[in-house]
C-alpha cells in the first residue's frame, strides 16, 4: 500500500514509484593546492612557538700583505626569528543511534555513509587552512596563525596596464641578485584570473607559455625566469581583493622557506588533521573529533617570497614592451 501511494504514475502494465540516485553528488571543493600540489616543507614544532635561529653574515674576510700578515677576528652575525605561536583548527560531528539505525533498516540506499561524514570532517578542516594560509591574522584574530598576508612583507601592484609575465621576470631578477642571502624562488602561486592573463600576454606577441613539473609531477603552466622555469599553482583560496581596480594576490616564494610547522595529537604521526572517535553521553552515541596544530613560519629573511598585487585589465598587455 506505501509503495501503491508513492507511485505517480499509473498505467497497463506499468507501475511507476520515483526513488533517488544511489551516489550523493559531490559538488564541493576538495582539492587543495597549497596543502598537497605546492611541497612546503613540514615539520614538528620545538614547542609551543615556532623558535628557531638564522644566520645573517659570515664575518668579513680581507685581503692582506702576503710577508706581513696580520689578523683581526671577526664573528658571524645570527639571529633569532620571529617566533609564530602554534594554534588550532578543530572540527566535530556526532552520531546518534537511533538515526544510524532508521538508516540502516531503510537498506542504508547510500553506501557506508558514516565514513564519508567522517572524511568530510578531515576535508572540512584542510578548507580551513586553506583560507588561512593566504588570510590568517593573528593580529586581527588572536586564534589564528599568521598567513602569507600577514607574514610576507615585500609587495608591489602589477598596474593595469603592465605586462605580469615581465613584471615577474623582474621581480625574480631582483630577489636573487644579491649576496645577502641565498635568495632561489621555486614557484608562483595565482589567481585563475591572473593564469588567464598571463596566457593571453603569450598568445599575443605569438608565443606559447611554457611548462613545467609541480612537486606532484603534473605539467602546468610556467614562466621562464633568471631562477629557471616556475611552475604556475592555480589556487581557489588565493581570491581577489575587491576594489577599484579588483586586485589578485600573486606570490612568489621559495617553498623550502615556507614551513608548515606542527603539533602530533596524542598517539598520531605527521602533519595531516588527525580523527578520533569518542563515546559521548552513554555508549552508544559517539563522536568524532578532528585536530590540526601548528603555524604557518618564514625561514630565513621574508625577501625569500614576494607579493605581487595584480591589477584588473580590460586590454592585453604586450610583454615585450
Amino acid at each position: 500500500m506505501a509503495d501503491l501511494q508513492a507511485a505517480n504514475v499509473f498505467t497497463d502494465g506499468a507501475l511507476h514509484i520515483d526513488d533517488y540516485d544511489r551516489v550523493i553528488f559531490d559538488d564541493l571543493v576538495r582539492t587543495f593546492p597549497a596543502w598537497s600540489s605546492i611541497g612546503i616543507d613540514k615539520r614538528p614544532a620545538v614547542g609551543d612557538f615556532t623558535n628557531g635561529f638564522q644566520q645573517t653574515g659570515l664575518g668579513t674576510a680581507r685581503t692582506e700583505d702576503k710577508r706581513t700578515l696580520t689578523f683581526s677576528a671577526t664573528s658571524a652575525a645570527r639571529s633569532a626569528r620571529t617566533p609564530q605561536e602554534i594554534k588550532a583548527i578543530v572540527r566535530d560531528i556526532q552520531f546518534g543511534i537511533y538515526d544510524r539505525s532508521v538508516y540502516k533498516q531503510q537498506g542504508q540506499k547510500y553506501g557506508d555513509l558514516t565514513a564519508k561524514d567522517v572524511q568530510d570532517v578531515y576535508s572540512s578542516m584542510l578548507f580551513k587552512w586553506c583560507q588561512l594560509f593566504y588570510d590568517g591574522n593573528a593580529s586581527g584574530t588572536p586564534i589564528e596563525f599568521n598567513g602569507l598576508k600577514a607574514l610576507v612583507t615585500s609587495s608591489s601592484t602589477c598596474a593595469y596596464n603592465v605586462s605580469v609575465v615581465k613584471t615577474i621576470q623582474e621581480r625574480v631578477t631582483t630577489m636573487m641578485n644579491t649576496t645577502s642571502r641565498d635568495c632561489m624562488p621555486t614557484d608562483i602561486i595565482i589567481n585563475a584570473r591572473v593564469r588567464q592573463l598571463i596566457a593571453q600576454e603569450y598568445r599575443k606577441v605569438g608565443d606559447r607559455m611554457p611548462e613545467a613539473v609541480n612537486t606532484r609531477g603534473e605539467r602546468v603552466g610556467a614562466i621562464d625566469t633568471s631562477a629557471g622555469i616556475l611552475p604556475l599553482h592555480i589556487d581557489r583560496f588565493n581570491a581577489s581583493v575587491a576594489g577599484t581596480p579588483v586586485t589578485y594576490p600573486t606570490w612568489i616564494i621559495s617553498r623550502d622557506k615556507l614551513s608548515w610547522q606542527y603539533i602530533e595529537p596524542l598517539n598520531t604521526t605527521g602533519p595531516d588533521p588527525k580523527l578520533l572517535a569518542f563515546n559521548v553521553t552513554n555508549v552508544v552515541t559517539y563522536q568524532y573529533k578532528g585536530f590540526m596544530f601548528g603555524a604557518l613560519d618564514l625561514l630565513g629573511a621574508a625577501n625569500h617570497h614576494y607579493r605581487l598585487n595584480v591589477e584588473e585589465r580590460t586590454a592585453v598587455v604586450d610583454m615585450t614592451t
